[in-house]
Formats: structure tokens, C-alpha cells, sequence
């Protein structure tokens, strides 16, 4: 009797030490299915996040091109269908990627970071912050994401030489050499002579990376001891598109471009665009053209600009010193293209100042959003991503989606997601 009693008492150990590991085999593996179906609604709710930015406007549509405030987010272009970006809505986010704030008028302008020579500032009081967006998605308190904007086809450039001007241009993709990239270029320079130094814009023939992605453009009569200047270059590869510039070493007295405001409201609207000097009290004297540089060197377009009330494809006139300004007034009529200050000091010497107006004009980098959350599970994290035409130009759309809430869950290594 007492054998079989001790029998039973094993067998029920037993019976119940395998109830045990059936439990906690079936646990996990209904916490691991709990957790891809999870993981997969993020990924899910990412890439229709992010198709719902690229493929809708917003409401108003033309919300980039004016002062208001969107009440319904999207960054696509109005005018255009499927992947294609407003460069102007583009302009109107409150990027996270900027320099030192400019002061002007009282007003705090954002410094979005660019290659020196190179100005995007937007008012803080006219740009859609990243609290805004997340309203107008729904996803306020639910997610956090952050979008990153950057070009495809990267565009670099440095002085090789001064006298005569040579220039080495580098293309890559990912971070790879790309070979046999057809290079468009426009050379704009201006020599220190005139109160109001003229400039001019040079095309010249295609030229092409080689098998380090690289290519020389030289350019016989331009000493660029003698002369400030600007080199933009369009790059092209089997469909795909690229810009970038460079902006030979100017003085310390620098004229940095503003917008003032994105519309005056006509019917025919204009944008302002103020001409400040934050670094220092010297008076400045300014030429300023608006182009329209196509990836085609075939022609070059100047579009008229106002001082006051005069109308003319270029506008001189004067910054007088710190924190001083002078307005000009440009098209706003969804037309791309880079603003050109030449400016001269008879104590410093001539510079160049340049301001895409529209994004993509320049192939300027974007990030917008909250920062993305450090954290050693990444499971909580999911990215998705998108091509996007930009004024023509190719680039890439990441969004990082990530869950404000967390999950509940219990992992085998024993720590706790929330």
C-alpha cells in the first residue's frame, strides 16, 4: 500500500511538472505571436502613414505657398500625381536639422543646415511644427515618427584648383561611386569692381563621372583669386536625378537671405524675402536675380522681381549694417528656382549668397519629426520608406514609426516592453 501511495504522488509530480512546461511553452509562443502581430500593425501603420503624407496634399492644397495653417497634413504636390512632393509644403516644416536661429526685424527665423554659401530660414511663426502635424494625422499620444528627406543621387563638390578654376565634382549613391553620371553645370561669378557687383551665369558642355564617381570641371578664364562664385550642378542616371552647389570662401560680411512672408495675398501673389547681415556692422551693397536653372543647360531663365514698386529681373540696392534689412519681393506662382545675392564690401571684398526657393531646387537635406527614440529593443521601432520626386529632383523618403504606449509583454529574457 505505501508503494503504491508513493507511486501516485510521483505520477502527479510528474502529470503537473509537464502541465508546467506545456504552460510556459505555450506562453511564449503566444507572446511571440502576440508580438509580430503587433509589430506588424507598426509596420502597417507606417507605410500608410507615410503613403497619406507622399500621396495627399493637405488641406488648403496650396497650404505651402501661403502664411496659413494646414488643417489636414500632406506634403504632396497639388499640381502633380503619385510620388511627387510639394517643394513648397516641403519649405513650411519646422526641420530639426538647422544651424544658429537669424534674427530679423524681431522676428526668429529657423536656419535649416545646408552647404556654406547656401540659405533656407522660414519665420517660426509660419512653419508647421512636428506637435501640429502629428494633430492633424491622428496619431497625437499614440506614435511619435520622424520623416528624413534626403536626395538619391548626392552631389559634392570642392576647389581643386584656383587659377585657372578647377572644380572636382563627386556623385554617389548610398554612399557608392556612381560612373557615368551626365553633369549639367552652371558657373555664376562676380568680380569686385561695381557699388552693385553684376555677376554671370556660364553654361557649359556635358560632362561625365568616371569610375571613381568623380569628374573635373576646369575653367580656363575664371581666377577665382579675382572673383567670388557659385557652381550648381545637376546630375543624371537612368532616371534619376540629383542636384548640388558650391559656394567659393566668401568674407565674414555676409548677406543671409529670409522669408519674410510666403505670400502678400494677390491674385498674382509674391513672396518676401528680407536681406539681413547678422554677423556684423559693415554696410553691404547687393545685386539679386531670381533663376530658374534647369537640369537641361539649354537656357537660363530670370524671372522679374520687385523693389517697391519697380519690376525688373534684377534689383540692387543696400544693407546697412547688424540686423539691418532690405526687402525684395519674388514670384510665388509654384515656380522653383534659386535666388542670387552678389554682394560687395569696399572694406572686405565681394560673396554670393544663395536660396532655393522651393525644396529640391538645390537638393536641400530635410529631417522633421520628434528624435527617434534610443533604446536597445528595436522591436518597438519600424521604418518604411518611399521615392519621391521633388522639382525634379529624386529622393528618398524615411519615416520611423514608433509606439507611444508600448507593449505589455513578457520576453523570454525577462524584460518588460511598456
Amino acid at each position: 500500500m505505501p508503494a503504491a501511495t508513493i507511486d501516485h504522488m510521483v505520477a502527479i509530480v510528474i502529470f503537473l511538472v509537464a502541465i508546467l512546461l506545456f504552460i510556459s511553452l505555450f506562453s511564449q509562443n503566444l507572446q511571440t505571436a502576440i508580438l509580430y502581430q503587433r509589430n506588424n500593425q507598426l509596420a502597417m501603420e507606417a507605410s500608410d502613414l507615410l503613403d497619406s503624407i507622399s500621396l495627399g496634399p493637405g488641406n488648403p492644397q496650396n497650404w505651402g505657398a501661403t502664411n496659413s495653417t494646414p488643417t489636414l497634413f500632406g506634403l504632396q504636390d497639388p499640381t502633380q500625381e503619385g510620388y511627387v512632393g510639394s517643394p513648397f509644403s516641403l519649405m513650411r516644416l519646422n526641420a530639426s536639422n538647422i544651424g544658429t536661429p537669424v534674427q530679423c526685424n524681431g522676428v526668429m527665423y529657423n536656419n535649416i543646415a545646408m552647404v556654406s554659401g547656401g540659405y533656407l530660414s522660414v519665420p517660426f511663426n509660419r512653419v508647421v511644427n512636428y506637435t501640429t502635424a502629428a494633430r492633424l494625422l491622428g496619431i497625437n499620444g499614440s506614435y511619435g515618427f520622424q520623416l528624413a528627406m534626403s536626395p538619391i543621387l548626392n552631389v559634392s563638390m570642392s576647389q581643386t584648383s584656383a587659377s585657372p578654376l578647377r572644380v572636382r565634382v563627386t556623385v554617389t549613391g548610398s554612399g557608392i561611386p556612381l560612373v557615368g553620371v551626365s553633369l549639367n553645370y552652371y558657373l555664376i561669378n562676380s568680380t569686385n569692381g561695381p557699388r552693385y557687383p553684376k555677376f554671370q551665369v556660364s553654361t557649359w558642355p556635358i560632362n561625365y563621372t568616371d569610375a571613381t564617381g568623380s569628374s573635373v570641371l576646369g575653367f580656363q578664364s575664371v581666377n577665382a583669386t579675382k572673383c567670388t562664385y557659385a557652381l550648381i550642378v545637376y546630375a543624371s542616371l537612368k532616371g534619376l536625378s540629383g542636384a548640388g552647389y558650391f559656394v567659393s570662401p566668401t568674407m565674414t560680411n555676409k548677406i543671409v537671405p529670409v522669408v519674410g512672408s510666403f505670400s502678400d495675398g494677390k491674385a498674382v501673389p509674391n513672396a518676401t524675402i528680407l536681406l539681413t547681415q547678422p554677423s556684423s556692422n559693415a554696410q553691404l551693397s547687393f545685386n539679386a536675380t531670381f533663376l530658374v536653372l534647369g537640369s537641361s543647360a539649354s537656357s537660363v531663365a530670370r524671372l522679374y522681381i520687385r523693389n517697391g514698386t519697380v519690376s525688373l529681373p534684377t534689383v540692387t540696392g543696400l544693407v546697412n549694417g547688424l540686423n539691418q534689412y532690405s526687402a525684395i519681393r519674388i514670384p510665388n506662382n509654384n515656380q522653383v528656382g534659386v535666388l542670387v545675392i552678389t554682394y560687395n564690401s569696399t572694406a572686405t571684398g565681394p560673396g554670393i549668397s544663395l536660396m532655393p526657393w522651393g525644396i529640391g531646387s538645390l537638393c536641400v537635406n530635410l529631417v522633421y519629426g520628434s528624435a527617434v527614440p534610443s533604446s536597445s529593443n528595436q522591436d518597438w521601432i519600424t521604418t518604411d520608406v518611399r521615392q519621391i520626386v521633388v522639382a525634379g529632383e529624386s529622393y528618398q523618403f524615411k519615416i520611423t514609426l514608433w509606439s507611444l504606449a508600448g507593449y505589455q509583454i513578457q520576453g523570454s529574457s525577462g524584460g518588460t516592453a511598456t
